[in-house]
């Protein structure tokens, strides 16, 4: 099959990527520019000619890049409701939407609810939990911290309970959604174990044959400060909305998985 790939350049794409063609699928890249057209069916028909169906992979933590603004919700919602008007005019029923397994109030949660609400029945929607993996964001965050003697974290964030899921599983999952028998399943994306994210450090830091670090449980206004002066200096993930997601649990200990086998562990694999 050819399958478009949208976000193919992220650390989820990437792997979806690879996933498509150790199976013999052929993965192409969404080249659609302007990201402001994202939201046009019409701006998907030249994307999705020739195509068996696509994987909608793109996302971001911040409402602002690239002087495009509210792009949360043009990247978590009315893109994908487009590109799935787009599938439904061009007969392609093989559409595979990745959500996210978050609440709150924040402008990140909200676009993804309201993705989800919009691609409802018309796609496979995956909300997956904190995935981690090499070239992950959020891998290379923690792995920073894991190595620090004095881990400062907000205690929100120390005690938020996580299913990491590896993004080598996710990405099979999503591949095989597009052969999945019943139309439009969705899938909560979490791996086999539940931690707080204090815990995930500790065992990453354990696995690499370190001492136990001290907590240090940093104070709420300082914790908000940090986060703001990530939102004005984006050098890496950690802003409010970092701080939002980080501090509300994000565990399903009920699903089920479609790969039909054990999911890996958070520390079966590299995180860098």
């Amino acid at each position: 099959m050819r399958i478009l790939v949208i976000g193919a350049g992220g650390f989820i794409g990437r792997h979806v990527c690879q996933t498509l063609i150790a199976a013999s699928h052929e993965a192409v890249p969404a080249a659609l520019r302007p990201v402001t057209a994202w939201d046009t069916p019409q701006a998907w028909a030249h994307a999705l000619a020739g195509m068996d169906g696509a994987i909608y992979t793109a996302g971001c933590l911040r409402d602002q890049a690239e002087g495009v603004r509210d792009l949360l919700d043009l990247l978590h919602h009315r893109a994908p409701a487009a590109l799935a008007t787009a599938c439904e005019i061009a007969g392609i029923r093989r559409l595979v939407h990745v959500s996210a397994l978050c609440g709150g109030p924040s402008a990140y949660a909200r676009s993804k609810q309201a993705g989800d609400v919009a691609l409802a029945g018309r796609a496979h929607i995956v909300r997956p939990s904190l995935v981690l993996g090499p070239g992950g964001v959020s891998s290379r965050m923690l792995a920073r911290l894991s190595r620090l003697p004095w881990l400062p974290l907000p205690s929100a964030v120390a005690r938020c309970r996580v299913q990491p899921i590896r993004v080598e599983d996710l990405a099979e999952g999503l591949v095989r959604l597009l052969d999945a028998p019943t139309p439009h399943v969705d899938w909560t994306a979490v791996g086999p174990q539940i931690v707080t994210v204090a815990e995930l450090i500790a065992q990453r830091r354990a696995a690499a044959g370190r001492a136990p670090a001290r907590l240090l449980d940093l104070p709420d206004a300082l914790s908000r400060l940090s986060a703001r002066l990530g939102d004005r200096l984006p050098l890496g993930p950690w802003c409010s909305t970092a701080l939002d997601l980080l501090a509300r649990d994000s565990t399903a200990p009920d699903a089920c998985s479609p790969l039909g086998r054990p999911l890996r562990g958070a520390l079966a694999g590299g995180w860098t």
